[in-house]
């Protein structure tokens, strides 16, 4: 079980090159045409930093209590919040067509299958999370950086493990089920307000707060926020997110693995 789980990584060191190929192809697929080219991944998110600034500074003017949710800001308590999503949603919608969108590849090629699920997951962590960086730069500009930032490699590490057990579960069963791709945006748009991206936990009624914690994204938010907006880490929450993350990709590579060797038939 073990060796099941770390396989796909071990195939991905060794077929680096083929990996890197997938992900260059998704990136310059998605920028392909324009001028600025890949510098959209910073242009990007540098332009929905300064509207949601923007709209919660000045228009809405929302103002949060430092103590409760970390910061005054509703902007940066949002965005610690919208970029994780944003690599989540990302990754779960791009590698749920990742091999019937390579259908032609996956029938014809004989090549570890594993990696295209992967280099969807690792495109948007390159994308999404160059905003992301940015927001840290914001962060330490204002002096919010501290020790608890030691934390952060731990926690989106962790947060690649769920993202890739999402992967490798979704990208297999979209196979078999093609539904599965036309529900793919009521699902997020739900799993987008089950989990608290715009609104701390406390401002939801007790018996529902007990539901969202079944959420694994609830344990990723409230990680990266502990750590970047309040200056601490919960070693209790961040086990119970490990444990979820780890069972997911648990899950997600064994039905990839046990159901591989059908893809060619059914594609």
């Amino acid at each position: 079980m073990i060796f099941q789980m770390i396989h796909p990584f071990l195939l991905a060191q060794r077929h680096t090159t083929v990996l890197k190929g997938f992900v260059k192809k998704e990136l310059y697929g998605r920028y392909a045409g324009s001028y600025a080219g890949v510098f959209w991944i910073v242009l990007e998110p540098l332009a929905n930093i300064a509207v949601f600034h923007f709209i919660f500074s000045y228009v809405f003017r929302v103002r949060f209590d430092a103590a409760v949710s970390g910061t005054e800001s509703f902007t940066l308590y949002f965005l610690c919040g919208y970029f994780p999503w944003l690599i989540f949603s990302d990754a779960v919608v791009r590698s749920a067509s990742s091999v019937v969108g390579n259908a032609g590849l996956v029938t014809k090629v004989i090549f570890p299958v594993e990696l295209l699920p992967l280099s969807s997951v690792l495109t948007p962590f390159l994308t999404h999370g160059a905003g992301f960086f940015l927001y840290l730069l914001y962060l330490v500009a204002k002096g919010s950086a501290g020790p608890s930032w030691l934390y952060l490699p731990l926690i989106v590490a962790t947060h690649f493990v769920l993202c890739c057990g999402m992967a490798f579960l979704l990208s297999a069963l979209v196979v078999f089920v093609r539904d599965i791709l036309q529900s793919l945006g009521i699902l997020m748009m739900v799993w987008f307000y089950a989990s608290p991206v715009l609104y701390p936990l406390s401002f939801v009624p007790e018996p529902i707060r007990s539901w969202l914690w079944a959420n694994p994204m609830t344990y990723a938010l409230t990680c990266f926020r502990d750590v970047l907006l309040n200056g601490s880490f919960h070693w209790t929450i961040f086990a119970l997110f490990a444990m979820k993350a780890t069972v997911l990709y648990a899950l997600g590579s064994w039905f990839f693995t046990r159901s591989k060797r059908a893809f060619a038939d059914v594609l």
